[in-house]
């Protein structure tokens, strides 16, 4: 065999061999890093089973991949809940700034008399109401319709009132009773009007409390309801029991008196009897209100009976 005969031979042959192998390597499935491992035995390996499986992998390679990143939920606030009733609030004792003074409870009818007197006393200390010589100056009123009153009141006894009774009237008791007050009778009577005092009620408490003037302390100090003593006043403290003001005349006593009523009736709303009695009149000082009220209804009805 020549030497190009030789050369051609082996050229032949190396070709063979290259394509031997490469048909082997892609026969094998590539480069051995994309075989799978570990391979399944001979017996029970099959290609079929094996793209399955591939097939699935790859599948759920690509899934994995692909999805969409999921947003975590945000995390819950705790729920606050709001108590549907308000919380209790302890009682706290008042705070009183120092040398704060309290006003005492009054407990008696006593205390309350004596409360409405001091503060009748302030007023008239302070000019709140006028006193016995500047209601004297004042003008006299027109003489009332006692009959129109009477229509309208009967049934009533409140001090503080239109008149029920006229001149001649008031006049008449009271010299019926000796009363030292007969001689100011006018007098009283228009100053009675001046205040809005009921002279029939009015002459009912000067019998009750002195017969009209005749008997007890009331002979010597000329007063009108035995008022009790209070600052300002000249007073008698002989008889105890805080001494009774001393008057200059019957109507400046009946001035003091209606005034006083009036302090009752518009400062402390003590208007009728039943109200007024009990203060003016306190059982602690030894008297009987409960009679006290009958007999100056009684008193009183029978003035606005009586036809002069």
């Amino acid at each position: 065999m020549g030497k190009s005969s030789f050369k051609s031979w082996l050229f032949t042959l190396a070709c063979l061999t290259l394509t031997g192998l490469a048909g082997l390597f892609f026969w094998m499935g590539g480069p051995a890093s994309q075989m799978p491992s570990p391979q399944p035995t001979v017996s029970a390996w099959s290609y079929a089973s094996f793209y399955q499986s591939q097939t699935d992998l790859n599948s759920n390679s690509a899934e994995l991949t692909t999805q969409p990143a999921v947003t975590p939920l945000p995390t819950a606030r705790p729920v606050i809940t709001t108590p549907t009733s308000k919380p209790k609030t302890q009682a706290v004792a008042p705070v009183v700034a120092p040398n704060t003074s309290i006003t005492p409870v009054l407990t008696s009818d006593w205390d309350k008399a004596q409360a409405i007197s001091n503060e009748y006393a302030r007023m008239l200390s302070s000019n709140e109401i006028a006193g016995p010589a500047i209601i004297e100056k004042q003008p006299t009123k027109a003489a009332p319709d006692v009959a129109y009153n009477l229509s309208i009141g009967a049934g009533k006894y409140s001090p503080i009132g239109a008149p029920t009774i006229n001149l001649a009237t008031f006049a008449h008791f009271l010299q019926v009773k000796n009363s030292p007050a007969y001689l100011e009778a006018a007098t009283m009577y228009q100053n009675c009007l001046k205040l809005s005092c009921d002279p029939a009620v009015a002459l009912a408490f000067f019998n009750h409390e002195s017969s009209m003037g005749t008997m007890g302390a009331a002979v010597g100090h000329k007063s009108f309801g035995n008022i009790r003593c209070t600052a300002g006043w000249s007073c008698d403290y002989s008889g105890g029991g805080g001494g009774f003001k001393i008057y200059t005349t019957w109507t400046e006593g009946l001035i003091d008196w209606a005034n006083l009523l009036e302090v009752y009736a518009s400062k402390f709303k003590l208007n009728t009897l039943e109200q007024i009695i009990p203060v003016y009149a306190p059982a602690e000082d030894n008297n009987s209100p409960v009679t006290y009220i009958n007999t100056v209804k009684s008193l009183v009805d029978q003035y606005r009976a009586y036809r002069p």
